[in-house]
């Protein structure tokens, strides 16, 4: 569930908040394709692991998170959008995680796959407060707004004082 069905939500929130971070055209053509192609590869080989070995579904799976770093890497730096970076590290975590799953299950390491399920769980606790940090607000503010109530999501203080209202 971490590494398919997270990274596809991930993917899906990222590939929608890159662009209005970077203030530019939404993902669109032959890379978002690729991407979604690899993606779609790993989810096909852990289906079909027994039959493909598990370097195979190893080396398949292992491809998405990069990608997606590196898809969404290039856009966050050419545009300097260092408040984001830290998506990228997490990024980064959740990879090394799934990179321990694939590793006892390739035998390279007894006892890895747990310390990965456990990484990838706080890498996902760590995306999703990331994340919520920075739509809560928003969603807030507006909230606020159309109750007639003047809201700077820039200054927390204003924002509970708000609240308590």
């Amino acid at each position: 569930m971490i590494f398919g069905f997270v990274t596809a939500a991930a993917m899906g929130f990222l590939l929608k908040a890159v662009p209005n971070w970077t203030r530019r055209d939404p993902f669109n053509g032959w890379p978002l394709a690729a991407l979604v192609l690899i993606w779609a590869s790993g989810r096909m080989a852990i289906w079909f692991g027994a039959s493909l070995g598990p370097l195979f579904v190893a080396g398949v799976d292992l491809m998405v998170i990069p990608a997606l770093a590196i898809y969404i890497g290039k856009r966050l730096v050419a545009h300097k959008v260092r408040r984001n970076y830290i998506v990228l590290g997490v990024l980064g975590v959740l990879s090394v995680a799934n990179l321990m799953m694939h590793l006892e299950a390739i035998g390279a390491f007894a006892n890895s796959a747990i310390f990965g399920l456990d990484l990838g769980l706080y890498g996902v606790v760590i995306l999703v407060t990331l994340i919520s940090g920075r739509v809560i607000p928003g969603f807030t503010a507006k909230a606020l707004r159309r109750q007639g109530l003047e809201v700077d999501t820039g200054t927390p203080v204003i924002v509970t004082q708000a609240v308590m209202l």
